[in-house]
């Protein structure tokens, strides 16, 4: 049995969410829906933020929210797995603990969003911008995070097995015990990460044409001649 998504404006969504309602599985919202500029937005903020949101977590898995505007939206455990935020603008968000398995985030703005232990496997995170995010301990195993904006983001003791990193940029980002087997870094930047060193199976991750900066020639076992790493002045 195959599912239909159920088309809903902005307005019903903030109404049953405010009514109580917490499974918007399977619904798809009008692309580029501001819900930041809509009148009711402190209030459902506020009632947002009175809710046991762990124990009954409001949950959006398969349903499509394209292109939508929520900065600051308090949604910590948040459960939306498949689901398609493509383009979201989601600054500043609280997604702790969040769900987001097999999610498509391609060329979402997730700058100082708190993803801390968040599940984030399998998800596709091309082009997002990750400015100072906190993903620790978050699984991002098997992810897609080409051409990732990866800065002065938090990644300790996350999980990056397996995920793509072609391309992305990772300056200032925050690699302690991060688990990077079979993480490929083709393309990648990581001049100017921070922590390489203590990163988990650093030898088993995948380089190729990646961007080092000076000192990190010997945390990655290798030389200037190394032909798998160019070295950034």
């Amino acid at each position: 049995m195959v599912n239909m998504l159920t088309k809903m404006g902005g307005e019903e969504l903030i109404r049953k969410i405010l009514s109580g309602e917490k499974d918007f599985s399977f619904v798809k919202l009008k692309d580029g829906f501001n819900l930041n500029s809509h009148n009711r937005y402190g209030e459902l903020q506020t009632y947002l933020k009175s809710q046991d949101l762990e124990e009954n977590p409001l949950i959006i898995s398969n349903a499509e929210m394209i292109y939508l505007q929520a900065n600051g939206i308090f949604l910590p455990f948040l459960i939306g797995k498949k689901a398609n935020l493509t383009g979201a603008t989601l600054g500043n968000v609280s997604l702790l603990e969040a769900n987001l398995a097999g999610a498509n985030l391609e060329g979402a703005y997730l700058a100082k969003v708190d993803l801390e232990d968040a599940n984030l496997s399998e998800a596709n995170l091309s082009r997002v911008n990750l400015w100072k995010t906190n993903l620790a301990g978050s699984d991002l195993s098997n992810s897609k995070l080409l051409e990732a904006k990866i800065l002065g983001t938090n990644l300790t003791e996350a999980t990056l097995y397996g995920a793509n990193l072609t391309k992305a940029t990772l300056e200032g980002a925050n690699l302690a015990g991060a688990n990077l087997i079979n993480a490929v870094f083709e393309g990648a930047n990581l001049a100017g990460a921070r922590n390489l060193e203590q990163a988990i199976d650093l030898k088993k991750a995948r380089f190729s044409n990646t961007k080092i900066s000076a000192g990190q020639e010997k945390i990655l076992y290798c030389t200037y001649r190394d032909e798998r790493f160019i070295l950034q002045e």
